[in-house]
C-alpha cells in the first residue's frame, strides 16, 4: 500500500498493529498491517524534523521546529506532544530543545545525539527522561582526532541498550561534511565513542538493527541519493 500523501522526512513508530508516521504536517498517517493500507488523519500542525515515539503504549512526539510565521522563521519545538485520541495531540511545556533530532527511545530515556539546540549545533549527547522531564548528558561525540563533532540527519537505531548513530551531515568540527562514522552511545555506562567507520560517506539514510550486526539504507552522498544498502557487523 502507498502513503495518502507524499512526505519527506517521516518518523515512524508502532502501536497496536498500526504503523504511526509523522512529518511536520498537519495530519499524520496510520498503516494498518491486518488491512494493508493507509489511512491519513487530519490534527494540529506537528514540528518538522520531529520523532515519534510508543513509550509505555502511548505515542509522543518530540524535538523539531515550528514555523512562525509572524517572524518567517523556524524555532525549536517547546513542546512534547501526546496522541490523546484521534486528530488530537495534547502538547506540554519542556525545558528540552532539539531541532534536528538524532534520537532513539531507550527505556524510559530519549537518547539525544548531537543536532541542534537553541538554534545551535550541538555535539553533546543528552538524555532525556520521559518520567520525569528532566535532561542529563551523556557524553560528547568527537572525530578520531579528539575533536567535537556536531551531525544531523544521521541514521540511528537501538542494539544491545545502545544507540548507534551513523553517517550524517557534519555541521562543526571533523573533516569535510558527510560523515562515515559509527557512534555507539551506551546510556548505562554514559560513554560514546566510534565502532566502525565505513568506505561510504553517507546521510539521510536509515538505519535497522539486526542479530547479525546493523543494516544502513538509502540515503545521499553528495547530491547523488543512493539506492543501496550495507551491513555492519
Amino acid at each position: 500500500a502507498v502513503l495518502q500523501t507524499a512526505v519527506a522526512w517521516p518518523s515512524v513508530t508502532v502501536k497496536d498493529n498500526k504503523a504511526y508516521l509523522i512529518s511536520g504536517n498537519a495530519f499524520y498517517q496510520v498503516y494498518d498491517f491486518a488491512l494493508n493500507s493507509w489511512t491519513q488523519v487530519t490534527a494540529s500542525v506537528l514540528p518538522r524534523y520531529s520523532k515519534i515515539f510508543n513509550w509505555n503504549g502511548d505515542l509522543y512526539v518530540l524535538g523539531g521546529q515550528l514555523y512562525n510565521s509572524t517572524t518567517g522563521t523556524w524555532a525549536d519545538a517547546t513542546s512534547i506532544c501526546k496522541l490523546t485520541a484521534p486528530g488530537t495531540w495534547e502538547a506540554t511545556t519542556t525545558t528540552l530543545r532539539a531541532g534536528y533530532p538524532n534520537a532513539e527511545l531507550i527505556g524510559d530515556e530519549v537518547i539525544f545525539a548531537g543536532g541542534n539546540q537553541d538554534g545551535s549545533w550541538v555535539s553533546s549527547v543528552r538524555a532525556y527522561n520521559m518520567s520525569t522531564g528532566i535532561t542529563r548528558s551523556i557524553g560528547v561525540m568527537r572525530s578520531s582526532g579528539g575533536v567535537p563533532v556536531s551531525l544531523s540527519f544521521s541514521a540511528t537505531t537501538v542494539k544491545d541498550g545502545k544507540l548507534l548513530s551513523f553517517g550524517g551531515n557534519i555541521q562543526s568540527g571533523g573533516d569535510g561534511t558527510e560523515n562515515n562514522a559509527l557512534y555507539a552511545i551506551d546510556p548505562v555506562a554514559n560513554s560514546v565513542g566510534i565502532t566502525f567507520r565505513s568506505s561510504q560517506l553517507r546521510r539521510y539514510a536509515s538505519a535497522v538493527s539486526a542479530s547479525e550486526g546493523v543494516y544502513i539504507y538509502g540515503g545521499a552522498q553528495g547530491n547523488t541519493q543512493l539506492n543501496t544498502m550495507f551491513l555492519m557487523t
